[in-house]
């Protein structure tokens, strides 16, 4: 059990870099959204 509860760990923290990844993208998509209701 125990070797599992490291290798999960591992997977959380590889997937940690993925969700600070995305913060980005969904940043661009509201200035992209701003944009879109401005030129309305």
């Amino acid at each position: 059990m125990g070797i599992d509860f490291l290798t999960d760990e591992s997977q959380i923290t590889n997937h940690k870099p993925r969700i600070t990844n995305h913060k980005p993208q969904i940043t661009n998509h509201k200035s992209q959204f701003y944009k879109f209701t401005n030129d309305k």
